[in-house]
């Protein structure tokens, strides 16, 4: 992975629920995590056509650096991406050739808005 390959400043955010004072739910907050670099790139036909059999909202491939936050698959839905004034639903992360280098994400646009 080349640095100029991540061309945008992306916030990484992880879903956080709040509770009122006697403990039931109010709400979904989205607190920054943090600000990373990321390539963020469309699905080609053929490639979203074989992504969807797994899951039918993929839409995009967003490529970072190996993070922690990635390394648990349970995990990693619960976070996003936000780029500009658009969202990415993170659905899964692999962790390219195992090297703890490079993940690339599958994602969905627009779907996790809390």
């Amino acid at each position: 992975m080349r640095a100029g390959d991540l061309t945008k400043r992306v916030s990484l955010q992880r879903k956080s629920s709040c509770d009122g004072s006697a403990g039931q739910p109010i709400g979904i907050t989205w607190p920054e995590l943090a600000r990373i670099w990321a390539g963020i790139e469309p699905l080609t036909a053929q490639q979203r056509v074989v992504a969807q059999a797994i899951h039918p909202d993929v839409s995009h491939r967003i490529t970072v650096r190996y993070r922690p936050d990635f390394a648990n698959p349970l995990l990693v839905t619960a976070l996003r991406i936000v780029y500009k004034d658009r969202v990415f639903s993170i659905l899964g992360a692999l962790n390219v050739s195992e090297r703890n280098i490079q993940i690339d994400l599958v994602a969905s646009e627009g779907m996790n808005d809390g």
